[in-house]
């Protein structure tokens, strides 16, 4: 029964790591498509600025900043498996309601409002529905007008003719029905405005109320782990700067042939680009997560890698590019034998298991701690680097303190001479770093049973201090990495 019990387990979470490797990688690709969409709008912008153009350009310029604005609110209300990708866990729900002036142009986007709860019939009252001794009453603002209702006598009928008849400005209300049960039900649904205001519970006790972006939908992809699929609609549309609100006063400026808000608009287009970036290097992290067990699940200690990791394979010489290339070969003897800590930690001892390599004995110089962890492996601080000759040129992360976690590595060098991140003076203050020749870096591998496939994530790289063994894998705020390069496609270039 156990077995049994076991073999359903991981079943199951097979079937949780397909689903949310496929939820994942479809968000990273929507959220590539609004960088580029960005990246596009920034030219605009740039363009628009300059004192060479006039203002009938500038109206033309607009038009195209709006068009963009409204590919990015279709964005915004992506689906994947019908399902709204950036709505929290009111996946259901629209996210996001667009607000239009009588032209249909767009004015506003804010947080839609969610429908109502589901009830039995549209002509019998709400609270008598609910089985409520005292329902609530009062005024509600909807749009831009204010409706006194009571729902000890107000059905969803009544609701939606005082609704229709206060005509608040833009806003459509509908009765949807469905079947539940093999019955028929019923829900209000308010549509184009996102002002749902509240005096009294009377809303709220229907179920409506501004659609919440911020939570998690999590899985459960092994035994006690668990990881966060999909990306807090809050973190790119809501707040200060966000990709709204940039677009929408860069179009408005251009129209308005206002040079100085164009250029504050680019300031907001940047702070919107790297709000995106810094969520895509946090999903990358995630995804990172996931692949790690579900190769760990594909693969048995016994049979080892499915895939070969040979150098040959891949066609790698020393450097994968030239070996003139300076940051090469100032590098070239650290990348093949990074050398961390001090000379009299080569005579202390660690020992570990670990389900693929066995009983492990690397001295004190190779182990590197990560203080917050690796992002998805939090509880797991102290790794050593791992040398395994039958992957050269890539290497190991070993967890010290779990024999099943290990992570496939190799300094991007290697493969990319030119590879330059932008790392922050916060990061490496984080890990006291204060000189050049103290850092070293790695990035993640994923593998695959295709070698075409096999990828390094140069947007999370694992940024070390060689003098006291620190490390912490980085989220860079820099379109030019992305999680997924391909190493077979940087060694024909």
């Amino acid at each position: 029964l156990l077995l049994r019990s076991d073999i359903r387990n991981g079943e199951q979470y097979q079937r949780n790591i397909g689903e949310a490797l496929g939820q994942m990688d479809f968000v990273d690709s929507t959220l590539n498509s609004m960088v580029n969409t960005i990246i596009d709008v920034q030219g605009i912008a740039v363009a628009g600025a300059s004192d060479t153009v006039n203002p009938d350009d500038r109206e033309i310029m607009a038009k195209e900043v709006n068009e963009l604005l409204e590919l990015v609110i279709s964005m915004s209300q992506t689906k994947f498996r019908g399902r709204f990708i950036f709505a929290g866990t009111e996946t259901l729900e629209k996210p996001y309601q667009e607000i239009r002036d009588a032209a249909g142009t767009v004015t506003a986007i804010g947080n839609a409002v969610r429908s109502s709860i589901s009830f039995d019939d549209t002509t019998t009252a709400i609270g008598t529905l609910l089985g409520q001794l005292t329902p609530p009453s009062g005024n509600v603002t909807i749009g831009d007008q204010v409706i006194n209702l009571n729902l000890a006598t107000d059905s969803l009928d009544t609701i939606k003719s005082k609704i229709d008849a206060a005509s608040p400005s833009g806003v459509t209300v509908t009765i949807e029905e469905a079947q539940r049960n093999g019955s028929p039900s019923y829900r209000l649904n308010i549509e184009g405005t996102d002002i749902a205001i509240d005096d009294n519970n009377v809303l709220q006790t229907m179920g409506i109320g501004n659609v919440d972006t911020t939570n998690g939908i999590v899985r459960e992809v092994g035994d006690g782990i668990h990881v966060k699929v999909n990306v807090a609609g809050q973190d790119l549309f809501e707040g200060a700067q966000n990709v709204f609100t940039a677009l929408l006063n860069l179009r408005n400026s251009l129209d308005g042939n206002d040079i100085d808000g164009i250029r504050s608009s680019i300031t907001d287009m940047q702070v919107a680009r790297g709000k995106i970036s810094e969520v895509r290097g946090v999903l990358g992290s995630r995804t990172e997560r996931v692949e790690v067990q579900r190769n760990g699940r594909c693969r048995s200690v016994e049979d080892g890698p499915r895939t070969s990791v040979r150098a040959e394979r891949f066609s790698i010489s020393a450097g994968g590019g030239s070996n003139d290339h300076p940051a090469y070969a100032d590098r070239l003897s650290q990348i093949k034998s990074p050398h961390l800590g001090s000379a009299s930690m080569a005579d202390e001892v660690v020992r570990f298991t670990h389900v693929r390599f066995g009983e492990q004995e690397p001295t004190q110089e190779k182990i590197v701690q990560f203080p917050n962890g690796v992002p998805g492996f939090e509880r797991f601080r102290d790794y050593a680097l791992f040398e395994d000759p039958a992957s050269e040129p890539f290497q190991w992360f070993l967890s010290i303190e779990s024999e099943e976690l290990g992570f496939v590595v190799i300094n991007p060098l290697y493969i990319w001479p030119e590879y330059d991140p932008k790392i922050s003076k916060d990061d490496l203050k984080s890990l006291e770093i204060s000189k050049p020749e103290e850092t070293l870096i790695y990035t993640i591998v994923t593998l695959s049973d295709d070698p075409s496939q096999v990828t390094a994530n140069l947007s999370g790289p694992i940024l070390i201090n060689t003098a006291n063994r620190r490390a912490r894998q980085l989220a860079l705020l820099d379109d030019r990495y992305t999680t997924k390069h391909k190493i077979l496609d940087a060694q024909k270039v």
